[in-house]
């Protein structure tokens, strides 16, 4: 899915300007939409806690509404940017520790590492 670039001779200021002006909001919820499931997915296959992973998939979608100006449809799909953000934010994360458990290999992040 490729979101609309801002008009030829215009660049957009800011989040708001473009939101207002272009319907952002509803390119941004049909992303949203069409990809929450797999964001989640992708994260489900690092962690096995649920919390873990939904943290992650708002942090991803905190980071992709934040950033939507910044999409360039000529670098590539809007999922494709949208999990390159999802990467960053699961590799972002600070490296499980937890104290050792006998017989297991306790994780803070329910097996993310």
């Amino acid at each position: 899915m490729a979101l609309a670039p801002p008009p030829p001779g215009r660049r957009a200021r800011d989040a708001t300007e473009r939101t207002a002006g272009e319907g952002a909001t509803a390119e941004f919820e049909r992303l949203y939409r069409a990809n929450v499931e797999a964001v989640m997915a992708y994260f489900a296959r690092r962690s096995r806690d649920p919390q873990v992973v939904a943290d992650l998939t708002a942090d991803t979608f905190v980071a992709v509404i934040t950033s939507f100006e910044a999409f360039d449809p000529r670098r590539g799909t809007a999922r494709a940017w949208m999990f390159g953000i999802a990467r960053r934010v699961c590799i972002s994360l600070p490296a499980p520790s937890a104290p050792p458990t006998p017989g297991g290999s306790g994780n803070a992040h329910g097996g993310m590492g």
